[in-house]
């Protein structure tokens, strides 16, 4: 079994008007950016922690404040194929977020190279990030 855990509730650290100073928005859309996405270690035994850190931003119209966001970790490898590691819901503000997850490496886990895979979501639109880990 994982053994994962939530950075609850994740990090915001920039205001819509930051964000909006970086990404460029035209009319009612709503949209979702992501920044940055590492996985620390990048290599990592089994029975130890692995970190995942995604960076992103919300926006849309100004009267739209509040968001439901979805997000959800997924681990690859050749052999086990996908596999779920978690998945939440939050209500953010629009700005932009730090989301951490860490979870252990199960010992039973294919040795060699894997993906971790972050999706993003809202109701209207879905971004992916991936960031490699070894496996060792």
């Amino acid at each position: 079994m994982w053994k994962c855990r939530w950075s609850v509730p994740g990090k915001r650290v920039g205001t819509r008007e930051q964000a909006l100073l970086k990404y460029e928005l035209t009319g009612k859309e709503e949209k979702l950016f992501v920044e940055h996405s590492a996985a620390t270690p990048d290599t990592a035994a089994t029975g130890k922690t692995v970190n995942i850190v995604v960076k992103y931003a919300i926006l849309g119209p100004a009267r739209n404040n509040e968001a439901k966001i979805t997000e959800i970790r997924m681990l690859f490898t050749e052999r086990e194929g996908w596999i779920k590691l978690a998945e939440r819901q939050v209500i953010r503000n629009q700005g932009t977020y730090s989301s951490s997850y860490s979870f252990t490496v199960p010992e039973q886990l294919t040795r060699g190279d894997a993906l971790i895979l972050t999706i993003i979501s809202n109701d209207k639109q879905t971004v992916e990030t991936a960031s490699p880990l070894k496996i060792s």
